[in-house]
C-alpha cells in the first residue's frame, strides 16, 4: 500500500502546484478494525511519505498526529464529517456507514454528537459478491460473459477474477 499511497499523495501535490497552493494538512482516514499497532504503522508511513514529498516538491506537507482525532480518524467517522461538513447534512439522528469489502463501518449519531461506532464483517462480498458467486449464470448474462471461465470457481480465486471483472467493466 505505500507505493499507492506515494502515487496518490504526489498526484495530490501536482494538483495543489498546478493551483499555486503552498501548504498541505492532510487528514487520514483509517478502517475501523485497525488495531493500535496498525494505525501506528499507518501513521508512520504517511509520515515518512510526507517527508519524502516535501523535498521533492517544496509544498509544506503536515501530517497529523495519532491522538489528532480531528485530522485522523476512522472510515466511518470521516464519512460522517464529510456528509456535515461538505454536503450540509445535520447529523441529528443518523448512521453512517461505510461497506468495504470485508467489513462495514458504522456509526450513529444523535444530535450532532457521536453515540456508537463500530465495525462488522458483513460488507461488499457477503452483500454482493456473493450473489454472483452464488449465481455465475446471472452474472454471465449480466456482463455478457462465457460461462465456461466462471463455472466452478470458488472462494478467493472466484472474488478475485470477480475483482478485476468490476474495475475493468463497471
Amino acid at each position: 500500500n505505500q507505493l499507492f499511497l506515494r502515487h496518490l499523495a504526489l498526484h495530490i501535490s501536482a494538483l495543489a502546484v498546478s493551483q499555486g497552493i503552498k501548504e498541505i494538512n492532510w487528514a487520514l482516514s483509517y478502517p475501523s478494525a485497525f488495531s493500535k499497532g496498525d494505525r501506528t504503522r499507518y501513521i508512520r508511513t504517511w509520515h515518512d511519505l510526507i517527508e519524502n514529498l516535501q523535498e521533492k516538491t517544496g509544498i509544506t506537507h503536515l501530517c497529523p498526529e495519532q491522538d489528532n482525532l480531528e485530522s485522523f480518524r476512522t472510515e466511518s467517522l470521516a464519512v460522517a464529517q464529510y456528509f456535515a461538513d461538505r454536503e450540509g447534512y445535520d447529523l441529528v439522528s443518523s448512521t453512517c456507514i461505510d461497506i468495504g469489502g470485508g467489513t462495514s463501518d458504522i456509526s450513529i449519531w444523535e444530535n450532532n454528537q457521536l453515540v456508537h461506532q463500530c465495525s462488522v464483517q458483513l460488507a461488499g462480498r457477503q452483500l454482493f459478491s456473493q450473489f454472483f458467486e452464488l449465481n455465475p449464470d446471472f452474472l454471465c448474462r449480466s456482463f455478457k460473459l462465457q460461462a465456461n471461465g466462471w463455472k466452478g470457481l470458488k472462494g478467493d480465486k472466484f472474488y478475485a477474477k470477480l475483482d478485476v471483472l468490476l474495475r475493468h467493466d463497471a
